[in-house]
């Protein structure tokens, strides 16, 4: 495999020969483990939907001979359990093939460009509740931590979901996810005496309803470039 990389900036200097030597021998291997993945979980699909059916006849005929009337919620949970299982028996060949592709692959990248990687990442949101720069949620979910430094500046960033969790009238539970991206955490060679939030543009009409409705004030950033 033969490919060419610009390499502008100081950082990216000898990313293709690295590149060539270091990931490209692995990349058919990679590939392979990939299609062998998604075999095994097409197979595992097939066999848990040919054994719901009779699985669920046997149930019923069991908690119908076996159970009291009464045993019905515990029965809908065996259920429940049985499902979650099945979810997370078939899903396994992906995720391993995942981990072993971050590992392989995005593990040496980041290690090249003066990062570490966690596949499983940081909690970078841990503690910043009271901040109130994040959504309103009770769970949190990251993975594909980065942590380094970049031009003297030391930044973290993985991926985040954040969820909500409520209850309808009936008490059924509802999760909702309010925030599905990217965080990112830097250490700024500046002191704050306030508190600064980035908010996103919607616009003159947009920007002035929300400002109108809030304590803020603007700032004006010193580069043009990044306050576009």
């Amino acid at each position: 495999m033969t490919l060419a990389f610009d390499e502008i900036h100081p950082h990216e200097k000898g990313f293709g020969t690295f590149f060539s030597d270091e990931i490209a021998p692995i990349l058919e291997d990679v590939e392979a483990a990939r299609l062998e993945a998604r075999k095994s979980f097409n197979t595992r699909l097939l066999i848990c939907v040919l054994a719901a059916v009779p699985a669920g006849l046997a149930l019923y005929v069991f908690s119908s001979f076996f159970f009291h009337p009464d045993t019905s919620d515990l029965t809908g949970w065996g259920v429940v359990a049985a499902i979650g299982g099945a979810i997370w028996w078939v899903n396994q060949p992906r995720r391993k093939f995942l981990v072993a592709f971050k590992q392989r692959i995005l593990r040496p990248i980041a290690e090249f460009l003066g990062f570490d990687f966690s596949h499983d990442g940081r909690d970078l949101c841990a503690g910043f509740s009271e901040t109130g720069i994040l959504h309103d949620h009770h769970e949190r979910e990251y993975e594909d931590g980065f942590a380094g430094a970049h031009r003297g500046v030391e930044i973290s960033f993985e991926e985040v979901k954040l969820i909500d969790v409520s209850r309808d009238s009936k008490g059924r539970q509802r999760r909702t996810t309010v925030f599905d991206g990217v965080a990112a955490m830097m250490r700024m060679n500046k002191r704050f005496n306030g508190h600064t939030v980035i908010k996103e543009d919607r616009g003159k009409i947009g920007n002035w309803l929300t400002d109108a409705f809030n304590e803020f004030e603007k700032v004006e950033l010193e580069d043009p470039r990044f306050e576009d």
